[in-house]
């Protein structure tokens, strides 16, 4: 694995390793992710209009596959958006009008599988 600073010519150094590994390997860049949660959705809210507020509000097109709403027992959804960390950047903080509902995106914090504590 090969760590590049934000904006280096990825394609470019991923062709000069295709070309020096040959068949013996393959070759990919990925881009680092994190999860965006959006809470306090209306029930009626719809991952394609959320996709639309994103886009129209903020200039970031969203996957619909990478959208995850859940229906919670209070009657408020909360979305979970896979996004690479330059568009979640964008967006976390930011006011976000959906349909009826203004809310607020934020970051949410993955905790190290070496930090967690087991409960005996």
């Amino acid at each position: 694995m090969i760590r590049t600073r934000r904006g280096a010519d990825t394609v470019g150094i991923a062709s000069c390793l295709t070309i020096a590994v040959g068949n013996a390997g393959t070759v990919s860049s990925t881009t680092r992710k994190t999860t965006v949660v959006v809470p306090n959705l209306d029930s009626l809210a719809t991952d394609t209009e959320l996709q639309e507020a994103f886009l129209s509000q903020h200039g970031l097109a969203v996957d619909k596959a990478n959208i995850r709403l859940r229906l919670h027992r209070n009657g408020l959804k909360r979305a979970r958006l896979r996004l690479a960390e330059r568009d979640a950047d964008r967006l976390v903080g930011k006011r976000l009008k959906v349909a009826l509902t203004v809310v607020w995106p934020f970051e949410e914090q993955r905790i190290p599988p070496g930090e967690l504590v087991r409960l005996g």
